[in-house]
């Protein structure tokens, strides 16, 4: 089951592959990919027992190895690979002299991977989409195009993603947290288009949900009103350009979506208590 661009060269340069700490939805961290290629001169191995605070995992592509996880121990063939949660200790107690492995190690506390916390370490088979991800791995490694760190990262996601599915572990997202991302979207769609004089309903059609169900929702969470934020954010955009920029108040009123000057005076001073004008020149 050896990887077909798994060759000495890529294993050597592997380790020298800076992964982003890019984090998902899963608030998963990558630490490193270490990889060992054994032949009879070149056994390099601590068999000490131990324990971390991040999770590991341990793919066997050739050859054995037997762990001893927690007291319990767990013979690895060709295609079997072993992930061990934080703080169990472990050690490697014996290995074939044609031993090929990869280790990944990952941070994963608040994400689906938890479940491991309690139920223990987890032995599972190496998937053929698990092997096609280290097959790109390798290839991107040897390579080494342009933002191939992050096509690596796709990688690796993927495969922790299959050994989610292995272990029939559901998303740990709860409703709440994809009402967050909801409003999330709502406010970033909001600031970026101060140009434009949005409300609530073309803000909703946006996200892709019901008018109502969304300021709701973003009361809930904010402690505004949706259409009072929409409101701020015009505001706020149009007091720094009053104070930061020379800018006419008629093009500053095109600038943030109104229909002429008139209008954008009257927002403004529903909302401010004075026009952009007596503003600008800082009058009470």
């Amino acid at each position: 089951m050896l990887l077909k661009h798994c060759t000495e060269t890529g294993m050597a340069r592997i380790a020298s592959i800076s992964v982003p700490p890019i984090r998902l939805p899963e608030h998963i961290d990558i630490l490193w990919i270490r990889t060992h290629f054994f032949e009879q001169s070149t056994k390099k191995i601590s068999l000490q027992s131990h324990k971390h605070s991040f999770f590991e995992v341990h793919f066997v592509f050739r050859g054995s190895a037997v762990y001893e996880v927690a007291g319990k121990k767990y013979p690895l063939y060709e295609g079997d690979a072993l992930l061990i949660p934080p703080e169990l200790t472990h050690a490697q107690k014996s290995f074939s002299d044609d031993l090929v492995k990869v280790n990944l190690s990952f941070v994963g506390p608040d994400s689906s991977f938890k479940a491991f916390l309690h139920g223990g370490e987890y032995r599972f088979s190496i998937s053929e989409c698990m092997v096609t991800d280290f097959e790109r791995i390798f290839v991107e490694v040897e390579q080494r195009e342009m933002h191939h760190s992050f096509a690596i990262s796709n990688c690796v996601f993927s495969i922790l993603c299959a050994i989610l599915r292995s272990a029939g572990l559901t998303e740990d997202t709860k409703a709440s947290e994809k009402e967050h991302f909801l409003c999330e979207i709502a406010m970033r769609y909001i600031e970026d288009n101060k140009n434009l004089f949005l409300n609530c309903a073309v803000v909703a059609a946006y996200c892709g949900c019901n008018e109502k169900y969304l300021s709701r929702r973003f009361k809930q969470e904010h402690g505004v009103p949706l259409l009072e934020y929409i409101h701020s954010v015009k505001i706020t955009e149009a007091k720094r350009l009053l104070l930061e920029t020379d800018t006419l108040l008629s093009e500053i009123a095109e600038m943030l979506g109104f229909s002429n000057e008139y209008y954008f005076n009257n927002f403004f001073k529903l909302h401010c208590g004075r026009s952009p004008g007596a503003f600008r020149e800082r009058k009470e």
